[in-house]
């Protein structure tokens, strides 16, 4: 009798064992927790970073977009160029009273060593050169700001204060340029001149390239009445009720076709005569 109530007793653990099961546990959740977050610095993990593509435009405020159009990497001379074009859908005067503000900063850096000057070739475009940015920078984050260079002319002269974007650009081989380095503004002026006709030549492209395609849709459709047409003489009348509506339906897709080439044409003279 007196061995079993001893058993029991031993069985039975004691507060202060209770206690320090549960601070060993909580103690042990905390170190894995801690090695859990510091194991990428440890092994020197590389974090990813969103980049965005050339050409894709962002709002930047109620009614501008941007977009990167270039990015290029000296690293003889540790120069960085990042072309930003700007576009607004709504009102295009707006441009002309914009001026931006570019900090560009690489993901090692720890002091302010990399010096940013941005130049305005057009009111759609910028220009931004940043140096001493050194051959392993891995990411920079380059961040643009609008404000205004007339305030007084605007409705809200304060509407700009919180608008910015920014972006990582990634380094890597498709943006070495050995020939990079800082120009005056009359060069940019320039290479701003080629790039909007490049741009131009290369949509003029694309819309004649509509038009054939639209042109060549019509051809077969007129074709494809012709033959309709020819089969009406084999045809129950049912199946002429049937052919009939079917040369309707192609009759209005030509004339759907004829209006959008009439559209794209008179596109094709507007851009032409930019150039």
């Amino acid at each position: 009798m007196f061995l079993k109530k001893k058993e029991k007793k031993d069985k039975r653990k004691s507060p202060n064992q209770i206690r320090n099961i549960y601070g060993i546990t909580l103690c042990s959740f905390f170190t894995v927790l801690f090695f859990i977050c510091i194991s990428p610095m440890m092994r020197g993990a590389n974090y990813e970073f969103e980049e965005r593509k050339l050409n894709e435009y962002q709002l930047l405020t109620n009614d501008v977009k941007v977009a990167i159009a270039k990015k290029e990497y000296n690293p003889q001379n540790k120069t960085l160029r990042i072309d930003y074009a700007l576009k607004s859908d709504t009102n295009a005067k707006t441009l002309s009273n914009l001026d931006y503000k570019v900090k560009n900063r690489y993901i090692k850096q720890k002091t302010n060593d990399v010096k940013t000057k941005t130049f305005r070739p057009s009111d759609d475009y910028v220009v931004v050169i940043s140096t001493n940015v050194p051959n392993d920078f891995g990411v920079i984050s380059s961040t643009i700001q609008p404000e205004y260079i007339h305030p007084e002319l605007e409705n809200d002269p304060n509407d700009l204060k919180e608008r910015g974007m920014k972006t990582y650009i990634k380094e890597g081989p498709n943006m070495l340029n050995e020939d990079l380095k800082e120009q005056s503004i009359a060069i940019y002026e320039e290479e701003y001149i080629e790039h909007t006709q490049d741009l131009l030549n290369k949509e003029i492209k694309s819309l004649e390239k509509k038009v054939k395609i639209k042109e060549t849709a019509n051809k077969q459709l007129v074709t494809n009445n012709e033959n309709l047409k020819g089969e009406m003489d084999f045809q129950t009348d049912d199946e002429i009720g049937t052919t009939e509506n079917d040369m309707r339906a192609n009759e209005t897709t030509i004339n759907t076709n004829k209006k959008e080439i009439e559209k794209l044409k008179e596109e094709i003279k507007l851009k032409e005569k930019k150039i």
